[in-house]
C-alpha cells in the first residue's frame, strides 16, 4: 500500500507520553478493501494492518486509551499499537454508525435497528436499545445521556450508565451534521461533545424522544417527547447560530453567508 500525502477522513492520533514511556504517534485510516490501516504520521510508512474478514468498513475509526474501535457488521476493538484484535461483538447487520467511547462504554448504531452499548475491557454488552429503523448516526454521550438519530425520523436520548459520563477518543465529529434537510443534529461538536442548545436540533429527524432503560436487554419507556425548538430568532430566519459544517459559534455573524472560520456556507443567496 502507497501512501501519498494526508488520505481524507483519516484519524492523527498523538498517545504522548504514559508511565515515562513515549508511545506511538500514527494516522489510522480506512478504505473500502475492508482493512484498517495505521500509518506513520511521519514517515508515512505502514505501521500495521488488520482485516476484520467480515463485511466492508463504512466507519471512521475512534481511538481511546490504546484501542482502536470501527464497525462493520461487527464492532472490533483493535490494539492501537500491534493492530492486533483485542475483541469483537457481533450485531445481526451492517453497521454506519462510528464508534463513541464514554466511560469504559463504546456505543454503536447497527442497521439491525438497535443502539448497543458494549464494556471497553470485556467486548460484552451491556444494554441494547430497539429503534423501529436502521441507527446510522453516530451516538454523542453528554452528562450520562446518549444522543442518537435513527432514520425512523426521530431522534432519541438514552439514559447511559453513569450521570457523569462524556464522549471521548479522538474522532473529531461525533454529531452529523447538515444532512438530507440541511438542519444540524446537535450544537458544537468540534469538541467532541453536546454543550449548548443547537439554532435547530434534527438529523434527519421530526421529534425528540428521551428513555430512561428500565432493563440491560433494552427496554425502555419514553418520558418526554418534544419537538425541537430553535435557540434564538431575534437575529431572522435567514441567519443560524452555529456553522452546520464545522460547528463555529456564528452568534457574532449571524448575516453572514459563509462561515469565517471554515468558508462553508451557511444560506442561499
Amino acid at each position: 500500500m502507497g501512501i501519498r500525502g494526508e488520505r481524507p477522513g483519516s484519524v492523527l492520533a498523538d498517545s504522548g507520553k504514559r508511565n515515562g514511556v513515549r508511545r506511538q504517534r500514527f494516522r489510522r485510516g480506512i478504505d473500502y478493501s475492508g482493512k484498517v490501516y495505521a500509518i506513520d504520521a511521519q514517515t508515512g510508512t505502514q505501521r500495521w494492518r488488520f482485516d476484520p474478514e467480515a463485511g466492508s468498513i463504512r466507519t471512521s475509526p475512534t481511538v481511546a486509551d490504546g484501542t482502536v474501535y470501527v464497525g462493520t457488521t461487527n464492532l472490533e476493538a483493535i490494539d492501537a499499537a500491534t493492530g492486533r484484535r483485542r475483541w469483537q461483538f457481533e450485531t445481526a447487520d451492517s453497521i454506519r454508525s462510528s464508534p463513541t467511547v464514554a466511560g469504559s462504554t463504546v456505543y454503536i448504531g447497527s442497521h439491525d435497528t438497535r443502539l448497543y452499548a458494549v464494556d471497553t475491557e470485556t467486548g460484552r454488552q451491556r444494554w441494547a436499545f430497539e429503534t423501529d429503523d436502521p441507527v446510522q448516526s453516530s451516538p454523542t454521550v453528554k452528562d450520562g445521556t446518549v444522543y442518537v438519530g435513527g432514520q425512523d425520523a426521530t431522534v432519541y436520548a438514552i439514559a447511559a450508565e453513569s450521570p457523569d459520563v462524556d464522549s471521548r477518543g479522538s474522532r473529531v465529529l461525533l454529531g452529523t451534521l447538515g444532512h438530507h434537510d440541511g438542519r444540524t443534529t446537535a450544537s458544537k461538536t468540534v469538541d467532541k461533545r453536546v454543550s449548548d442548545t443547537p439554532d435547530r436540533a434534527d438529523a434527519g429527524a421530526s421529534n425528540t424522544n428521551v428513555f430512561d432503560r428500565a432493563e440491560p436487554a433494552g427496554q425502555s419507556t419514553a418520558t418526554a417527547n418534544r419537538e425541537p425548538t430553535a435557540a434564538s430568532s431575534s437575529a431572522g430566519a435567514d441567519s443560524v447560530s452555529f456553522c452546520p459544517h464545522c460547528g463555529a459559534d456564528m452568534t457574532d455573524a449571524p448575516g453572514d453567508a459563509y462561515c469565517p472560520h471554515c468558508g462553508g456556507q451557511l444560506r442561499d443567496d
